[in-house]
């Protein structure tokens, strides 16, 4: 080895000697990570060793039909490993390396002559002229005795399976899939690392879903990218009108089956009616029969003592067919759902808990043993407090889908509502000792301007695309959609205080809404999210800054009807049984004219479709039912079928800005400016009214009007705050600019 380094460089000695088996275990299964393979494992060996590994194990080498872990046809054979939290790993198993390190040393990959032979006759053969193919015949191979001890160490970077849930095996046909499959475990990892911060379950991942990426074209390295395009969208263009004669003829299908179905309905009602009358004809001829029997076997006093025990069974408040303690727990887990929404809404609208006076604005709470805590006591907690605890945001989310595939985003609206600090710049007083906070609101309607032309609804579903009621439409590219959704979101966060986050839907029973092709990781379906199934309140959390929760409209709605609360299995994301509020089945246009009304053009719903309308409307919806009379109230009115408008706040008005009538002026005689009876008395000034001692006598010649203005600051343009000139150098210039203004004056 000393003659294949001429430079003389010392290399830490690698060899491991393992001198007691005392703590050691026999391994049968291992791994090693490929990316420990790729760029760890070099970084502890010598630059020969590290250059082959480098090389064999590179994405080219990988795939070569000579590469020693070829199995004989394209591809390659590898390993996902999912760890303690169930973070997928793409691994080599310790057999595929030991078998390359072998590899290594027999064909003295690591040997530097060999290197130089091996390289010499590489350039020799992509040469081909005839001086190169002579010299290749007469090249000799080196001593294949060098390097014969040169093993290349495995590092301690191996795995035993017992570390992982499970090893799945992978098959890999070319490097273009595999950096697929690279990128989808990226983000299979970060779904993994937000579940352990967020301590949820472990998420679960389907073994098939690496099937549409292996069943991918190997690309063709010398074909025109723009010929491929377009091929891409004829193709898609193609199999959407598959699609739509698939669904044509699934939707006839359908149909006929419906109809087929409404027959064999109506067909077995007619039967079950005309059975039911028969049996009721033939009960009542065996009644009429008992009934003469009885009357003629003089049985009416046993008769009268069973009619007696089945009116005191039936009058028995004990025997109750329903039950009363399970009725009143549904109501609590709606009214838990309720609270919880509205407690997060009153604490947002006094600037959270650091500003929220609990003896002012919450009810009195029950004095200790000792008395009341010391005012001391009440600063210090009121400090510890952090600025964001109860700084909640609402924010309503629509997203209008295509009718023909609901994977397609035609639109998304937003409304939202959050309390922003009021902030005061004058010098401290009393009517200033702590913020105030001002109600904001930010709506709006973005339209995905790639759909524009060639995708509408209107079969199943309403076009409202155009019909937004509340301001412009902002037409944004398919690819910036998920961008700009979460600038603006992000915006409202930072405003409305970086607390806690509501999204806010409509989902009725039977229904779900997925944000995920928007930009936001959450769905309606998970129950995790719901505010009131937290340990800890959103709005009592510290943890909760950003975190966010949704809150649904026909949740609260169906609190009002009564609706019966859902039971949840145990299930592999909640491992535990959950009882939740029951939804409304009504839909968000049937819940707005309930709570709005349907007579007044102005507050009535309108365009209920749009997505920018309906998170208007929700908002409102949810405000009214928060702001406006308590749930037992709301309860009563709806029992009654009497909710009226008025119940709510001005806030809740969903009032259309083109609907507000403009203040009509009419013109009318002006009336006398002095009351009858008073025409007689004299008008006097304000000076004459005054003492002696705070008259301005303006004809003394020792008065000085600067003197009255002393302590009397202004703004300059860039917001400075300055005295106003004042004193013996001013006085000449102010009383000849006085004096020319009065003589400008006609008198």
């Amino acid at each position: 080895m000393d003659d294949n380094n001429p430079g003389g460089k010392v290399f830490p000695d690698t060899t491991m000697r393992v001198e007691s088996k005392e703590g050691l275990s026999l391994v049968k299964d291992a791994y090693m990570r490929q990316m420990d393979v790729m760029y760890q494992w070099p970084n502890s060996l010598n630059p020969w060793q590290a250059g082959a590994i480098k090389s064999i194990f590179s994405n080219t080498a990988l795939y070569d039909p000579g590469h020693p872990l070829h199995p004989g046809k394209e591809g390659i054979t590898l390993y996902l490993g999912y760890d303690k939290t169930n973070r997928p790993r793409l691994l080599f198993s310790l057999k595929q390396v030991e078998y390359i390190q072998y590899y290594i040393n027999a064909m003295r990959l690591s040997t530097p002559s060999w290197v130089e032979y091996y390289q010499r006759r590489a350039e020799l053969i992509a040469d081909g002229s005839q001086e190169s193919l002579a010299e290749l015949e007469e090249m000799g191979e080196p001593n294949y005795e060098d390097g014969k001890d040169d093993w290349v160490p495995i590092p301690d970077m191996v795995l035993p399976a017992e570390l992982f849930i499970k090893i799945e095996e992978i098959y890999v046909q070319s490097h273009f899939h595999l950096g697929k499959i690279n990128k989808q475990l990226e983000k299979d990892s970060k779904i993994a690392e937000r579940h352990e911060r967020n301590g949820m379950a472990l998420p679960v991942f389907d073994s098939k879903r690496f099937d549409d990426i292996l069943s991918l074209p190997i690309p063709d390295p010398n074909a025109n990218p723009e010929q491929e395009k377009e091929k891409e969208k004829n193709r898609q263009i193609q199999d959407e009108k598959d699609q739509e004669k698939m669904a044509m003829k699934v939707r006839a299908q359908k149909e006929q089956e419906e109809k087929r179905r409404q027959e064999d309905a109506d067909w077995r009602e007619q039967e079950e009616r005309v059975r039911k009358h028969r049996e009721e004809m033939e009960r009542e001829a065996i009644e009429w029969e008992r009934r003469v029997e009885r009357e003629e076997n003089g049985t009416g006093e046993t008769l009268d003592k069973a009619a007696e025990f089945v009116d005191s069974e039936i009058n028995d408040s004990s025997v109750n067919f329903v039950d009363e303690d399970e009725r009143q727990d549904r109501e609590k887990i709606s009214a838990r759902y309720h609270n919880a929404c509205q407690r997060a809404l009153i604490i947002a609208m006094y600037g959270g808990w650091k500003y929220f006076d609990s003896e002012e604005n919450g009810p009195q709470q029950e004095e200790d043993v000792e008395g009341v805590m010391e005012e001391e006591e009440k600063k210090v907690n009121k400090l510890e407090k952090p600025s964001h605890l109860g700084r909640t945001v609402f924010v309503a989310l629509s997203v209008t889908r295509w009718e023909k595939d609901p994977k397609v985003v035609l639109e998304v609206g937003w409304s939202a509502i959050y309390w922003q600090e009021d902030k005061w710049y004058g010098p401290p007083d009393a009517l200033h000792t702590k913020p105030e906070f001002e109600e904001m609101r930010d709506y709006g309607h973005i339209i995905v301007q790639d759909h524009i032309l060639d995708k509408y609804n209107g079969e199943t579903r309403p076009d409202y695309r155009d019909k937004y009621c509340y301001g412009d439409s902002i037409p944004v590219p398919k690819n910036e959609l998920k961008q700009t959704l979460k600038a603006k979101l992000q915006d409202i966060w930072k405003k409305g205080g970086k607390g806690p986050i509501f999204i806010v839907t409509h989902t009725p029973k039977g229904e779900e809404h997925d944000f995920c092709d928007v930009g936001l990781d959450i769905t309606t379906a998970d129950p995790d999210l719901h505010p009131d199934t937290q340990e800890i309140l959103p709005d009592e959390d510290p943890n909760a800054s950003n975190a966010v929760y949704m809150v649904n409209t026909a949740t609260l709605f169906g609190a009002i009807e009564g609706v019966e609360s859902s039971y949840l299995p145990p299930s592999p994301s909640n491992p535990h049984p959950l009882v939740i509020a029951g939804r409304s089945e009504k839909s968000l246009q049937h819940a707005a004219l309930i709570v709005f009304g349907n007579s007044d053009e102005r507050r009535k719903p309108t365009f209920v479709g749009n997505a920018g309308n309906d998170a208007f409307y929700t908002l409102q919806l949810l405000l009214a039912i928060l702001f406006g009379s308590t749930l037992d109230e709301l309860k009563a009115a709806y029992e009654e079928d009497n909710i009226n408008p008025d119940f709510f706040k001005a806030s809740a008005d969903p009032t259309r800005p083109d609907k507000i009538e403009e203040d009509k002026v009419e013109l009318v005689r002006a009336a006398p400016s002095r009351p009858p009876g008073l025409e007689g008395y004299i008008e006097v000034d304000r000076e004459d009214m005054l003492p002696d001692d705070e008259r301005i006598i303006y004809d003394d010649p020792d008065w000085v009007e600067e003197e009255d203005v002393i302590g009397v600051h202004y703004e300059d343009d860039e917001g400075n705050l300055l005295p106003l000139p004042h004193g013996p150098d001013h006085v000449g210039s102010d009383e000849e600019e006085r004096t020319n203004v009065l003589d400008a004056v006609e008198v």
